[in-house]
C-alpha cells in the first residue's frame, strides 16, 4: 500500500498536534484565525487517512487561485510527493477525462461547483474518497454547493474536515453551516489561547478618524436632510411600518413586504407609492456611502448617472432629481470633482503610506477597499508618490468593469510576493485565503460590518513578525455605526462558538450518540455496515432502475439538487438544445418562475422557447413554479397576461401546470416520470426531432416558412384544412386567417408563386 511521508523538518505546533489528535474519525469544523496554519491541520488530517485506507483525499476551495495554491502547499510538504499524482480540475477539461482522473489522481483540488455537477452526474463516486476537506466553510450556508457534496460524501462515510477563521456571527448562522457540512466535532482557537500565544505575532489594531471638513459636511447633511424627508414621507404612508428605518437591511426588509402585499393582491395607492419611495431611498443612502465614505469623484459619477441621457432613468432616481435639496448636493458635488478635491480619507491614506514607506522602504501594505472604482483611484493617487509601486487586485467584474483572470491574479500576487509591487490595493477577493506570506501592514479604507471580513482582512498582517492594521473611518459618518457592528459581530461570533464548544463537550462526554443538527456519531460502525449497503443497494437498484431524466445543465443548481435527491430518478445533467428538462422521447418540460414568465412576454422570449418546445415534442409542458400572483408582479395588462396563457393551452396546445415552489416542482418531475416509466425509449436530445402525426407534419411544413410560426400554421391548416387549398388561396382568402395581416397575406401568395430559379 502506498504511504505518503511528510517532509524531515516538519514539526507541528502543539495546538495543531491536539486538534488533529481531537478531530480523528470525526466530521470536525476548525475554527482557526487566519495565519495559524490551518492548513497543516488538513495535511495532517489527510496523511492519516491516506496512509490509514489508502483511499483519495478531495480539497475543496472556493476560488481556482486558492486551489491551486493548496494543491502546490501539499505537494511541498511530502517528502515524496514525485510518487503520487496531485491533480488541480476545473470545468475545462471533460467529463470523460475527469472520470478518469478522479480514479488515477490520489490528491484532487478543485471548486465545490465542479464537483457538485460531477456527484449529480456520477462522474464522481464519494466512496472512493477517505476525506474531504473544505476551505472557507463559513460559505456553507443556503444552498452553496459545500452542503450537497458534504451530505453527499457524510452519506458514503466519507470523513469531513471543515476550515474557516470565522464561522458566523450567532448561533443559528454557524449552526446553520454545521448542520449543512455535517458536522459533530468543532475546534477552536484564538490568538489569546495559552498553547497559540506563543507562535503569535502581535498585530496593532489602530483606529484613525478623519474628518470630514467644512464643504464635504455641508453636502452630507444636504444628502441627509433628502433622505430625511423620503423616510418621513415613506411613514407617511399607511402601510404598516412599525419600526424606525435606520438601515440598508430595514429598506430591504420594507421593500420585500410590499411586494407580498403586490403579489397577494393586496397593493392599493399606498403600497405602490411606498415601493417607489424605498427604491429612492435605497438609491440614496448608496450615494451617500459612496460621498461619506469612499470618493468624491464616483459619488459624483453615480449621481450624475441620475441626470444624464441614456443613465438611470427609473422612478425612484427621477424623483430624486426633482428634490431641490438634492440637486444643491448633486451641484456641490459637481463642483468639488471639478476642482479635483480629494475626498480627506483617500489624502489621509496617502500620507500615512508616504511616512511608513519614508520609515522603511523595504515594507509591504496591503489596502482593502470594497469598491472596485475606489481602488482604481487610490491607485492612481498612491502612484504619484515617490518609492511607492502600487497595484490593483481585483475579480471578476460585470461587463464593462476593469478586471483580473486568474491568471493574472496570481501574477500579481507573485510580483507583490517578490517585492516588485510594494502595495497591494484589493477589493474583497483578497481577503479569503491567498497566501500571502509577509504583509507589515493591512489599511481598511473602510470599516465593514461583518466579523468574517474583518477577521480575514486583519488576518493578513502579523504572520512572521508583528503587524499593524489601521482602520480608516470618516467622523460623524455611518462608517462609525460599521466599525461598532463589526466589533459586536466578532464578539457574538467568539460567544456563540463557547457555547457550541460548551454543548458538544456535553454531549461527549455523556456518550449520546445524537448531538446537535440530529447528528450520528458514526465512529468504529464504519468497516461493518459499508460492505453490507453496498450490496443491498445494488440489489435494489436491480430490482428498482431508476428511471433517467435529462435536466439542462444551465437550469437552476437548487432544482437540479432537488430532483437529484428523489430516489426514483436518475439525473443527467447536459446543455439541452429545447426545453430544461426531458422526461421522454415525447415529452419534454419548459420550466419559469413567474417572474421570469411575465418578463419573457415583455422581452418576447416566450412564444420562441415554446414554440421549440411544440415543434421538438409531440407532449410539450409548460411549469410555471412560485406563490405569487402573476397578475401582480409587473406593470403589465392583466388581459396580455389571459392572452398569453389561452394561447399556450389552445393555440400551442401545451398544457400548464402551477407548483408553489422548487420541491413542487421536483415532485411534478417524479410524478410524470413514473406515469411515462414503461413508455421509455433512449433519448436523444437533438432538437428538430421527427413529428408524430401527419397534423404535426403539415404544421411543422408551413411553420419552415419565413415570417410563419407554428400558432400561424395551426390557423391556417385549421382554416383551409388541407395544404392544397392553403397554397391555392388567394391574398383576399388569406385575410380571413386570425392572425394573418395584410403583410404576411401578401408575403404568403408571393412566396406561393415564386419561380425556383436554377
Amino acid at each position: 500500500m502506498k504511504q505518503v511521508q511528510l517532509v524531515k523538518d516538519f514539526a507541528p505546533r502543539s495546538y495543531q498536534q491536539s486538534i488533529f489528535a481531537n478531530s480523528l474519525n470525526k466530521n470536525s469544523l476548525v475554527v482557526l484565525p487566519t495565519g495559524l496554519g490551518k492548513t497543516v491541520i488538513a495535511l495532517m488530517l489527510a496523511t492519516y487517512y491516506f496512509n490509514s485506507n489508502n483511499k483519495k483525499i478531495l480539497f475543496l476551495a472556493p476560488t481556482k487561485p486558492l486551489v491551486e495554491q493548496q494543491k502546490v502547499s501539499f505537494e511541498n510538504f511530502y517528502e515524496n510527493s514525485e510518487e503520487f499524482n496531485f491533480q488541480v480540475l476545473t470545468g475545462l477539461v471533460s467529463p470523460k477525462k475527469r472520470a478518469l482522473l478522479y480514479k488515477e489522481q490520489d490528491f484532487i483540488f478543485s471548486t465545490p461547483q465542479l464537483i457538485e455537477n460531477d456527484i449529480i452526474n456520477r462522474v464522481l463516486d464519494p466512496k472512493d474518497f477517505g476525506l474531504v476537506i473544505i476551505d472557507e466553510a463559513h460559505r456553507g450556508t443556503g444552498n452553496y454547493a459545500y452542503g450537497f457534496i458534504a451530505q453527499e460524501f457524510d452519506k458514503a462515510y466519507t470523513k469531513i474536515l471543515a476550515l474557516t477563521a470565522s464561522p458566523g456571527t450567532n448561533i443559528s448562522q454557524i449552526r446553520e453551516v454545521m448542520t449543512n457540512l455535517c458536522i459533530n466535532h468543532i475546534e477552536v482557537k484564538r490568538y489569546e489561547d495559552e498553547d497559540v500565544k506563543p507562535y503569535v505575532n502581535k498585530t496593532n489594531i489602530k483606529h484613525i478618524e478623519i474628518e470630514l471638513g467644512k464643504e464635504l459636511v455641508e453636502v452630507k447633511d444636504l444628502l441627509q436632510k433628502v433622505y430625511n424627508s423620503k423616510l418621513e414621507e415613506l411613514k407617511q404612508l399607511d402601510i404598516g411600518i412599525t419600526k424606525p428605518l435606520v438601515s440598508k437591511k430595514d429598506l430591504l426588509d420594507i421593500q420585500i413586504a410590499l411586494r407580498s402585499k403586490i403579489s397577494s393582491g393586496e397593493a392599493d395607492e399606498n403600497v405602490w407609492a411606498a415601493i417607489s419611495i424605498a427604491a429612492a431611498l435605497m438609491k440614496l443612502s448608496y450615494g451617500q456611502e459612496l460621498f461619506e465614505s469612499q470618493e468624491i469623484a464616483a459619488a459624483y459619477v453615480y449621481f450624475h448617472n441620475f441626470f444624464r441621457s441614456g443613465g438611470d432613468k427609473s422612478k425612484a432616481a427621477e424623483a430624486l432629481t426633482y428634490d431641490i435639496d438634492f440637486r444643491d448636493a448633486y451641484g456641490k458635488i459637481k463642483t468639488l470633482k471639478e476642482k479635483n478635491i480629494l475626498h480627506p480619507k483617500l489624502q489621509k491614506l496617502k500620507e500615512i503610506i508616504a511616512l511608513e514607506i519614508h520609515k522603511n522602504k523595504d515594507l509591504k501594505i496591503i489596502v482593502f477597499n470594497q469598491y472596485r472604482e475606489s481602488a482604481q483611484k487610490i491607485v492612481e493617487e498612491l502612484s504619484k508618490i515617490e518609492d511607492i509601486n502600487p497595484v490593483l487586485f481585483v475579480g471578476q467584474a460585470k461587463k464593462g468593469e476593469f478586471k483580473l483572470s486568474q491568471k493574472q491574479q496570481k501574477e500579481v500576487i507573485q510580483n507583490f510576493r517578490d517585492a516588485k509591487h510594494n502595495i497591494l490595493v484589493s477589493t474583497s477577493v483578497g481577503e479569503e485565503g491567498l497566501d500571502i506570506p509577509k504583509v507589515d501592514l493591512v489599511i481598511f479604507y473602510e470599516p465593514v460590518p461583518s466579523a468574517i471580513r474583518t477577521i480575514q482582512r486583519v488576518g493578513r498582517t502579523g504572520r512572521f513578525n508583528e503587524g499593524n492594521a489601521y482602520i480608516l473611518q470618516s467622523l460623524g459618518t455611518r462608517d462609525m455605526i460599521t466599525r461598532h457592528v463589526a466589533n459586536a459581530k466578532e464578539k457574538s461570533m467568539y460567544k456563540a462558538l463557547e457555547k457550541l464548544v460548551s454543548d458538544f463537550n456535553k454531549l461527549e462526554n455523556k456518550k449520546v450518540e445524537k448531538g446537535l443538527g440530529d447528528y450520528i456519531n458514526k465512529k468504529n460502525i464504519i468497516e461493518s455496515k459499508q460492505p453490507s449497503n453496498e450490496k443491498e443497494s445494488d440489489l435494489s437498484k436491480q430490482l428498482n432502475p431508476k428511471i433517467p431524466i435529462y435536466v439542462d445543465q444551465r437550469e437552476n443548481t437548487d432544482l437540479i439538487k432537488e430532483i437529484y435527491s428523489i430516489d426514483e430518478l436518475e439525473v443527467h445533467s447536459k446543455q439541452l438544445d429545447v426545453g430544461d428538462i426531458v422526461i421522454t422521447e415525447n415529452i419534454a418540460i419548459e420550466r419559469k418562475a413567474k417572474i421570469d414568465f411575465v418578463n419573457s412576454i415583455i422581452d418576447k422570449r416566450l412564444f420562441p422557447q415554446l414554440m421549440d418546445l411544440a415543434r421538438n415534442f409531440r407532449r410539450p409542458i409548460l411549469i410555471l413554479e412560485g406563490e405569487e400572483n402573476i397578475y401582480t408582479l409587473r406593470n403589465l395588462n392583466p388581459n396580455v397576461i389571459r392572452a398569453t396563457l389561452s394561447a399556450i393551452a389552445v393555440d400551442l396546445r401545451i398544457p400548464i401546470i402551477v407548483t408553489n415552489n422548487m420541491q413542487e416542482t421536483a415532485q411534478m418531475i417524479r410524478t410524470i416520470a413514473k406515469r411515462t416509466k414503461k413508455d421509455k425509449k433512449e433519448i436523444s436530445l437533438v432538437s428538430d426531432k421527427k413529428s408524430h402525426s401527419e397534423n404535426e407534419e403539415m404544421e411543422k411544413f408551413i411553420s419552415s416558412i419565413p415570417k410563419i410560426n407554428v400558432v400561424n400554421a395551426k390557423g391556417l391548416l385549421s382554416h383551409f384544412k388541407s395544404l392544397k387549398d392553403l397554397i391555392n388561396a388567394s391574398e383576399k382568402e388569406l385575410l380571413e386567417v386570425q392572425g394573418i395581416g395584410p403583410g404576411r397575406a401578401k408575403f404568403l401568395r408571393e412566396f406561393f408563386d415564386r419561380e425556383y430559379q436554377l
